[in-house]
């Protein structure tokens, strides 16, 4: 991936929705997923969504269970995600798929990780059935792999271990990890002798093994439910128990250390959430451009409460609002402002230099200031006459779409397609965005701005135009989008590019189409694009076949 080092690079998934066997779904700057409806596009969202639910905090009551041996370590709220897109069978009486599996890579800091997180289902017992729908319990497995090699494995309730020979090893804990691991790996063989096999030494792995074996909230090894386990289910008590126990120990804060340091790393920018705009979305009227913004510049620096004014903008626009209210901030102090001025400056850029360049179509914002009493009465005293800083105060701010002579209109004045364009707008525009997922940008475009769109696209991924945007996530039904993106790859390659901001090259696009089989599985075909912008892959059932099919009677 040239230029794109720190990104998200594939997401693979089996037991999931529509895919049984494992499907790899490669990342790129720009992915296109295209295909039919209900054909599975949606759950490359769906598994990243459940992957945050994994790696986020977990509130404390949320984590509370019933009995510390409980197997059942899903939280109930991620659970229902969870389920809802297990695969689904045809045999009776699983019904469930036995696993599901959602694996994710990234590059970082010229490393490759992967995570592999699998749950699997394991029969209830009778009597612990909560829900006969679903009489299983779900456990946990992560296995972590850092450059292709497996470093960390935890497969709840039978083993977690750690791979001594990995080279990452060499230089964690400032160099000074060889000795811990060979006083941990003493400790524990000693303890493994004294008492119960639980250590295992083969081949550089160093396990832990027995069904005391859990994943805390935090992704952690839980040490707590192993010394139950082990008083309780194993019967050790006094000298046998605290050798045990003082040996895992120091087994689990090593593991833990890793783990820690692990997570950090994938957990950093561009991270795995998609900003998401669905195809839902609609077209915004007054009310939704609308906003109330504290003063200060834009920190909570007074209630807005207490004007008991009720103004409900559409939350995908705040920034946007915010973005332009940068204005009245003095230029000095700009740059300490979040939004900054750039997200309106590069909505307005791609609407005015790709889609409605002939209109000269553009957003603008009118505003009041908000006074409180006292401000209000310095004011008219002249005590602060000459100090007047708009961004200083509570103001109601509007925004309105103005064309190339100034005059305004409301969205439902024009095309609705600018409307339905301008939440795409705001997602690829932001600065601190890192990952975005579209479905369907193209909604309410007539042909040539859905072409103009896979510029604008290109445009807002470009680093060199200060771009943090690695991932772009797009579900599409235009074969002119993609017309465009493979024309740009062409002109890439040739030096005909008209723009130095709509450089791409072939490694940059993943194209993947989502092929429905009769049984309800879905296969990912994976179209590889030569470096002029060809396909080398035959396009499944046809390039777009019913535009021929309507042009040509046989």
């Amino acid at each position: 991936m040239t230029n794109y080092e720190e990104a998200l690079t594939e997401i693979a998934l089996s037991g999931f929705q529509v895919f049984e066997d494992l499907v790899r779904i490669p990342l790129r700057r720009i992915t296109l997923l295209f295909g039919p409806n209900s054909a599975g596009k949606s759950a490359v969202e769906d598994a990243l969504l459940i992957f945050l639910d994994i790696f986020k905090p977990v509130d404390t009551w949320e984590s509370l269970r019933e009995s510390p041996s409980s197997f059942d370590t899903f939280p109930s709220n991620r659970f229902k995600r969870l389920r809802k897109h297990w695969r689904r069978t045809q045999e009776e009486p699983m019904r469930f798929a036995e696993r599901m599996c959602i694996f994710l890579s990234k590059n970082y800091l010229n490393r490759t990780y992967e995570v592999r997180v699998v749950f699997r289902l394991i029969p209830a017992d009778e009597d612990s059935v909560h829900d006969e729908s679903f009489p299983f319990y779900v456990c946990r497995d992560i296995e972590f792999l850092l450059d292709g090699e497996s470093i960390l494995l935890m497969e709840e309730f039978e083993k977690i271990g750690i791979n001594l020979e990995h080279t990452y090893l060499k230089g964690f804990d400032g160099g000074c990890g060889k000795n811990v691991i060979e006083e941990i790996v003493q400790h524990l063989e000693l303890a493994s002798n004294q008492s119960a096999q639980v250590c295992i030494k083969n081949n550089g792995w160093l396990w832990i093994t027995g069904e005391g074996i859990r994943i805390d909230d935090n992704k952690r090894f839980d040490i707590q439910h192993f010394e139950f386990h082990c008083e309780h289910d194993l019967g050790l008590v006094d000298e046998e128990l605290h050798n045990i126990l003082q040996s895992v120990s120091r087994f689990a804060e090593l593991y833990n250390s890793i783990s820690d340091q692990l997570i950090r790393d994938i957990d950093q920018e561009p991270g795995f959430y998609p900003n998401l705009v669905p195809a839902s979305r609609k077209i915004p009227n007054e009310q939704d451009l609308v906003f109330l913004i504290n003063g200060t510049y834009f920190k909570e620096n007074c209630s807005l409460n207490k004007f008991h004014l009720h103004v409900q903008g559409a939350q995908e626009y705040r920034a946007l609002a915010e973005s332009f209210a940068c204005r009245l901030v003095p230029e000095e102090d700009r740059e300490h402002v979040h939004p900054d001025e750039s997200l309106a400056l590069n909505v307005n850029r791609m609407l005015t230099d790709y889609l409605f360049a002939e209109r000269g179509y553009h957003l603008d914002m009118d505003y009041r200031i908000i006074l409180e009493p006292g401000q209000f009465d310095d004011i008219c005293t002249g005590l602060n006459a000459g100090e007047i800083l708009p961004g200083e105060f509570c103001l109601l701010v509007r925004l309105f779409l103005v064309d190339a002579q100034g005059r305004q209109f409301s969205f439902d004045e024009v095309g609705s397609g600018l409307g339905y364009v301008l939440p795409v707008l705001c997602e690829i525009s932001d600065y601190y965005n890192t990952l975005v997922m579209l479905q369907q940008p193209e909604l309410h475009l007539h042909p040539a701005l859905q072409a103009a769109l896979g510029d604008v696209l290109i445009d807002a991924s470009d680093k060199s135009t200060g771009s943090q945007l690695t991932t772009m996530i797009v579900e599409t039904h235009s074969e002119h989008l993609l017309l465009r993106i493979l024309k740009r790859i062409r002109q890439s390659q040739n030096g005909r590019i008209p723009g130095s901001g709509l450089r791409i090259t072939e490694e940059e696009v993943s194209v993947l189409y989502f092929n429905p089989n009769y049984d309800g599985t879905t296969e990912v075909k994976h179209l590889r694009i030569s470096p002029d912008g060809e396909f080398l892959d035959r396009w499944p059932r046809g390039f777009f076949s019913e535009r021929d099919q309507e042009l040509f009677d046989e």
